[in-house]
């Protein structure tokens, strides 16, 4: 296997080599005849009969060390990059249709790649779950009170660590500038030694901030908040700021690649929950009421402990608190899901696949159209070139080998246009979120892409490098090789209709 490897990327050398050990057994055999008693032109010509042809052993070893399908096909790519460079105005057309309907395809799907396959920046994404409860009053699934919040982190043994967050709107303003209306986080003092997340300048909460209602007015700043407003000016660091027109202290920033515990979500900035009483009116009820599920809830689960367990023991505690407040939790159950099935919001993730399913559907009827029109094209290219395919036929190419070359063009341009859809997605992922309104909820200003969307590129211009190839090829070269050499033309589709082109 690896003499046939070295053989594909150093050919060359090889029949160099090849050739040297051909040169050598010749002269052995004809210095076998001279000892026998021949002269040198018979020695020579004896030595030559019965070692045989030299093209046809060298062909015969070729065959032996390298594989012939593999150099096939890589004369069908090279042969179609030349037919493709030779008609820029087909290849151009072609690769831009076909692009259109990828990059949607790609878009769309990197989207629900991102939502469904890429774990959170942060630590042990994949042991982190979500409390979540419905009640009588409101069925979808929501979030806890912050008492509730408290006693579950209290009881529940089978979580290492619990967090509770709160996603707000507020305004934020820096001494000499305009309040920016944006939105935070109002989290539980734990909530970055829970996630793992160190500075990027600074430092963050404290152990013991964060634990008494209004005793900490500090706020640490998101990476990208304080790049885009603050034009990463340090000296912001212990300054104070203020929220909703309250002061708070700066205690440093976060790193460039967290955003925040929610998938996709930015918030601009972190405040303890034990300050919503100063920050919001009613906020201090907030604190205390159980009938308000407005944090959510997200726990690690312990070492060893399965999340089977971990629902158990939770839901002994939600019994718990059934029967010691009956009236806050009137018809409650509680939920613990991985934190991947809850996105992006928990209210409505039952409903997401649904939705990817329409979406991807549409999108991939774009893509449908799209290599209908670039068949017709191929279905065009395949008239010019009838005389070309009768030639080949008539000195010996099979069909299937005629097939093939076909194949091999289609496919060159369908990865052609996987590689300027893949360009034209990021393009469109960057515009649709520069047109996000600033006063909207902040998404994550910088998607990161994973192997998945790469991948789905490949697969997609695959099957359209397949359909768009197929059909033409067939009727290509479905020839009558007689008639195009006498004629030197001819129609040769026919006129027969065709329902794939014509639909």
């Amino acid at each position: 296997m690896w003499h046939r490897l070295m053989f594909f990327f150093r050919r060359d050398k090889m029949d160099q080599e090849l050739a040297e050990e051909m040169r050598l057994h010749l002269e052995m055999k004809a210095q076998e005849k001279r000892q026998a008693g021949m002269g040198e032109k018979e020695a020579q010509q004896a030595a030559s009969r019965e070692f045989g042809n030299p093209l046809l052993l060298k062909e015969l070893s070729r065959e032996m060390w390298g594989w012939n399908e593999v150099e096939s096909i890589m004369k069908d790519i090279r042969y179609g990059l030349r037919m493709l460079a030779k008609n820029p105005g087909f290849t151009v057309v072609a690769v831009l249709v076909l692009a259109l309907g990828l990059s949607a395809n790609i878009t769309i799907f990197s989207i629900f790649s991102l939502m469904y396959f890429q774990p959170l920046p942060v630590k042990e994404p994949d042991r982190l779950v979500m409390v979540l409860q419905r009640t009588a009053d409101w069925q979808l699934p929501h979030g806890q009170s912050w008492p509730d919040y408290l006693d579950y982190k209290q009881r529940v043994a089978e979580f290492s660590d619990m967090l509770a967050l709160l996603f707000t709107p507020a305004h934020l303003s820096v001494q000499g500038r305009q309040p920016d209306r944006t939105w935070i986080e109002a989290v539980s003092g734990n909530y970055f030694s829970m996630l793992g997340i160190e500075p990027a300048h600074g430092r963050l909460f404290l152990p013991g901030e964060g634990q008494k209602p209004g005793a900490d007015p500090v706020i640490v700043l998101s990476y990208h908040y304080w790049q885009a407003k603050l034009g990463g000016d340090l000296a912001i660091i212990g300054q104070g700021i203020k929220l909703n027109g309250r002061p708070f202290t700066v205690l440093g920033i976060t790193p460039p690649q967290f955003t925040s515990a929610q998938w996709a979500l930015a918030p601009s900035a972190f405040i303890p929950a034990t300050m919503v009483g100063q920050l919001l009116d009613g906020g201090g009820n907030m604190l205390e009421n159980r009938g308000w599920g407005l944090f959510k809830v997200m726990a690690r689960l312990a070492p060893g402990v399965t999340l089977e367990q971990a629902k158990a023991a939770v839901e002994i505690v939600s019994r718990q608190l059934v029967t010691g407040y009956p009236k806050e939790h009137y018809g409650s159950t509680t939920l613990v899901l991985p934190e991947m099935r809850c996105r992006p919001e928990p209210s409505f993730s039952d409903f997401m696949p649904f939705v990817a399913a329409v979406f991807m559907a549409m999108v991939c009827l774009v893509l449908f159209i799209a290599c209908a029109n670039v068949t017709t094209l191929m279905y065009s290219r395949a008239i010019v070139r009838q005389r070309e395919m009768g030639i080949r036929s008539a000195i010996g190419a099979s069909r299937w080998r005629l097939i093939r070359q076909l194949l091999a063009e289609s496919m060159l341009l369908s990865f052609l246009a996987g590689v300027v859809g893949l360009v034209l997605a990021r393009w469109s992922g960057a515009m649709l979120t520069a047109l996000t309104p600033q006063n909207d909820i902040p998404v994550h200003p910088d998607p990161r892409w994973d192997w998945y969307a790469v991948a789905f590129t490949v697969l997609a211009s695959l099957v359209a490098g397949m359909i768009t190839g197929i059909a033409p090829a067939l009727r290509a070269t479905k020839l009558d090789v007689q008639t195009i050499l006498k004629k030197s033309g001819g129609a040769l589709l026919g006129s027969s209709r065709h329902p794939f082109r014509s639909g």
